[in-house]
């Protein structure tokens, strides 16, 4: 309590002097920042924005579009592309957050266990756009269990909105939400505890077309594209595994991406704690490194694996043949998160919840049976409840972001 105290005072402070900064030197409508994943990942909705508008400066009317990272190899993986970019934390970073108009990340907006996506203490008076990186049935924020009993304290807190403003570090309680459908803005307004008002229905830039690759990124799609049928498993991040099976940890599973020639590839959630050091030496695998940005892979993956992630519903949108792998799924329900839907009625038909049901979907896959009108209704019914049944496009969501206020 002690913690928050100290920090919501420290806003004030700092919100007011932002402030007076922009009072005497106004925001320029023409800049815009961005930022992702606590700084740390060129990544995800920010990322592929970023590089539309990068792109399009001119013809959108913008003269500076700024990346602002806490990473010298996002930094130099940037800069080697063509676009601005700065340090977090730097005299060149703060000078350009005090002058943009609009700010975007799609993560963090606060300081705490995380560091922010950017430096949001001096986001005061700007247009805040907080993209977030996933839809889906998975509880976060505001939403999960372990939450439940800050619930009077959230209630007293949004009757008094220009105090809850003033608390937060540069205003962003009173941030921009995207939400993808109508079902996803309810989820949005209760896991970031916004309001009505606050979260407007766009789509995903991370669905669009991805501009401009980076080296790494070519060189991995190069590999990947080295074999005929490919997987990828997605896994989210879990308060414990003790009724979890990593699949490679099964020889079943082991033997039959040999057998088949079938490549596995791998990304742990950021956040995650699980250790893969023993699946390094295994044959057709490949891990990625947590900061990879896995949304450039999806057209070059045959089947999406995933469990309870906003993977999941990547997998729906995007229509490609999508596996829930949830060996622990009453754990994880009654765990720290919890679950918005009763996934097993929902997404029946996609589910595995042992080592055997998986490789039988697998198989499915490989073998072009996984269609069937059981799932083709569920991706149906999904891509209605979770996009509105939208195609993204990156011309729609910035008219949709420029129609907002601050």
């Amino acid at each position: 309590m002690l913690e928050k105290i100290k920090y919501a005072f420290l806003a004030v402070l700092e919100n007011e002097a932002t402030n007076i900064f922009i009072t005497i030197h106004p925001r320029d409508k023409s800049v815009v920042v961005f930022g992702a994943w606590m700084g740390k990942r060129f990544a995800d909705n920010s990322r592929y924005l970023f590089q539309y508008l990068s792109d399009n400066k001119k013809a959108l009317n913008l003269s500076h579009v700024v990346w602002v990272t806490r990473d010298k190899n996002a930094y130099r993986e940037i800069k080697k592309l063509n676009y601005e970019v700065c340090m977090a934390g730097t005299s060149t970073a703060r000078r350009w957050q005090l002058k943009a108009g609009t700010h975007i990340i799609c993560n963090n907006a606060g300081y705490g266990s995380y560091p922010p996506d950017i430096d949001v203490k001096y986001s005061w008076g700007a247009r805040k756009i907080q993209l977030w990186h996933g839809v889906g049935f998975k509880a976060v924020g505001s939403s999960s269990n372990n939450t439940k009993n800050h619930e009077n304290y959230r209630r007293f807190i949004n009757k008094h909105r220009r105090l809850k403003s003033w608390i937060s570090s540069g205003g962003w309680s009173e941030c921009n939400i995207l939400s993808t459908s109508t079902f996803d803005k309810d989820i949005m307004i209760k896991s970031q505890n916004s309001f009505i008002d606050r979260v407007f229905i766009s789509s995903y830039p991370r669905y669009c077309d991805c501009l401009q690759l980076t080296d790494k990124e070519k060189n991995i799609i190069d590999k990947v594209d080295q074999y005929e049928f490919v997987l990828i498993y997605l896994p989210t991040f879990r308060d414990n595994y003790d009724h979890y099976t990593h699949p490679l940890e099964d020889s079943k599973v082991q033997n039959y991406l040999i057998e088949h020639d079938v490549l596995w590839i791998e990304k742990q959630h950021s956040v995650s704690n699980y250790n893969e050091n023993d699946f390094i030496r295994l044959n057709n695998v490949m891990l990625l490194d947590p900061d990879f940005d896995v949304n450039i892979l999806y057209n070059h993956v045959n089947v999406i694996i995933s469990d309870y992630s906003s993977t999941v519903c990547d997998g729906i949108y995007k229509k490609k043949e999508t596996i829930m792998y949830t060996p622990d799924l009453l754990d994880f329900q009654n765990g720290s998160g919890g679950l918005l839907l009763d996934v097993k009625n929902y997404f029946g038909s996609i589910i595995s919840m042992n080592i055997e049901e998986l490789l039988s979907i697998i198989t499915e896959c490989r073998e072009h049976h996984y269609w069937n009108s059981e799932r083709t209704a569920l991706f149906k019914r999904a891509r209605e409840l979770f996009f509105n049944n939208s195609t993204s496009s990156y011309e729609a969501i910035w008219k949709d972001i420029e129609n907002l206020r601050k």
